[in-house]
């Protein structure tokens, strides 16, 4: 006698399994066999699904220009190797746009390309390159949440003097520490923050630096800090979470403190009286946590470029004192919306290797003009490697099927899956509807009967192992073959 068995899921319920209880009981008998008849299921993340291999390093070019201002061009190099999913590769991508300085037959150092920020995402399922022109704007403080925060608040909030400890507690717990932030400050390739030191406490720490939001509040990858050195308080320059003394200058009310990026390299000067007394940055030839001859630290290491949404963090020594004002900087305010500055890029993709493709564009070169300029991909990105199976996995208690799963130059398993389901392209992922010509039923390894209670169905990733997730209720249809019909 062949029992039809309907598993239905709920991904309100569960995301990634399928488990139906019996009231009655399902009897099974001894030799029986069990096999998948049919299934439909929606998937989560089928992103997660391809693999993006690129075999050598691949290049992109882009050039953006303002107005009549001199262009800019920058070539960014993506790493050969294996990205696991689209947002892997677009986080590398991004990150290497916004890490590359290349200013050609132009100052290391100009200004007049302040706020430059490339962004690739995913929207609408297509790929879209946006670069930004970002102005300077005026920090804004207001309190919200515990923090003092710059809440992009109208003009008339503007210059407003903060101090920690004195004039205000900062933080929840009254911490010393000062988050000045918008809704996106990014790591931009071209970017500054300046502020004026109006108070200097001859025996507290002051730290301006940016902080990336995927790594610890304790890292620190680029800034400044003024701290005792010799008895007096002396500028310093913060590189890699790394502090150099880089000059033995005395800070001073009045002091005019500014930090520049560019790229993988930073400038830290500071300004009295109209007159620079600081004035130094990184070297391309210093090795990483070491100083050059001339005391020049490093360029920015791999931990500080990643994180691709950043703050600043402005601290204090706990109980001590000091005072800022007109503090500026950029900021996105609006990810994917209109802002800032009209600029137009020319986006160079190669042609060589399968990096386009991969991001949906079809052409070589791409030109677009806006605030953001936006270049959008004219396809879906899709990996050029094939699809991993997808494992239809059962569980139930007593229930264990003649079914090995082996991996190369290690012993087999044995696991209890049904089948493996070879997706052809990424429309039969996310609405896969699979129906065997032919089913091939399983024998049980019950030699007495069993009474089934429950079951479960886990649709997993047949290379390494990892749950999927669905959405909706999926169903699947087992046959259950008992041994009066051999």
């Amino acid at each position: 006698m062949v029992k039809l068995i309907r598993l239905q899921g709920d991904s309100d319920k569960s995301e990634t399994e399928i488990r139906n209880v019996f009231s009655d009981g399902v009897m099974i008998p001894p030799k029986s066999k069990l096999a998948l008849r049919s299934c439909r299921v929606n998937f989560l993340n089928i992103e997660d699904l391809q693999i993006y291999r690129l075999p050598t390093d691949s290049v992109i070019t882009f050039e953006w220009f303002i107005g009549t201002s001199s262009s800019l061009i920058n070539k960014i190099t993506i790493p050969g190797g294996d990205y696991d999913n689209t947002s892997a590769l677009l986080t590398e991508v991004q990150k290497q746009t916004n890490s590359i300085w290349q200013n050609v037959g132009g100052a290391v150092f100009t200004t007049n390309l302040i706020g430059c920020h490339g962004r690739w995402v995913q929207l609408a399922n297509r790929v879209n390159f946006q670069m930004y022109r970002l102005p300077t704007i005026d920090a804004r403080f207001a309190r919200q949440d515990g923090q003092w925060i710059n809440n992009g608040l109208p003009a008339g909030l503007t210059g407003v003097t903060l101090s920690n400890g004195g004039i205000v507690g900062i933080g929840a717990a009254r911490t010393n520490d000062l988050l000045l932030k918008g809704i996106y400050n990014i790591p931009l390739i071209n970017s500054t923050f300046e502020c004026t030191l109006t108070e200097v406490n001859p025996a507290g720490k002051l730290e301006i630096y940016a902080q990336g939001q995927r790594t610890t509040s304790a890292y620190r990858p680029w800034g400044m800090e003024i701290e005792d050195v010799g008895g007096q308080q002396r500028y310093k320059m913060i590189i890699n979470n790394v502090s150099y003394t880089v000059t033995d200058v005395v800070a001073t009310s009045l002091d005019v403190i500014k930090i520049r990026k560019f790229g993988n390299r930073v400038r830290f000067s500071v300004s009295r009286g109209g007159t620079t007394v600081v004035n130094v940055g990184s070297s391309l030839t210093t090795p990483v946590g070491t100083l050059d001859p001339a005391g020049v630290p490093p360029i920015l290491n791999d931990e500080s470029l990643t994180p691709q949404l950043m703050v600043w963090k402005i601290k204090v020594s706990s109980g001590q004192d000091f005072e800022i004002q007109d503090a500026q900087y950029q900021v996105i305010g609006n990810m994917g919306g209109q802002g800032g500055t009209t600029i137009s890029t020319n986006l160079t993709l190669p042609r060589a290797n399968p990096l386009g493709s991969f991001l949906g564009f079809t052409d070589e070169v791409y030109r677009a003009t806006g605030a953001p300029a936006t270049i959008i991909g004219d396809q879906a990105p899709i990996g050029r490697s094939t699809y991993p199976g997808i494992m239809v996995r059962v569980a139930a208690p007593g229930l264990d099927l003649e079914s090995y799963a082996g991996v190369q130059d290690r012993q087999n398993q044995a696991l209890s899956f049904l089948d493996v389901i070879v997706p052809q392209n990424i429309d039969a992922i996310s609405n896969l509807i699979y129906e065997p010509n032919e089913m091939a039923p399983l024998h049980l390894k019950n030699v007495g009967p069993i009474e089934l209670r429950n079951l479960s169905v886990q649709f997993s990733r047949d290379d390494t192992g990892q749950p999927l997730r669905f959405m909706g209720q999926p169903m699947v249809m087992l046959a259950l073959t008992t041994p009066d019909d051999d």
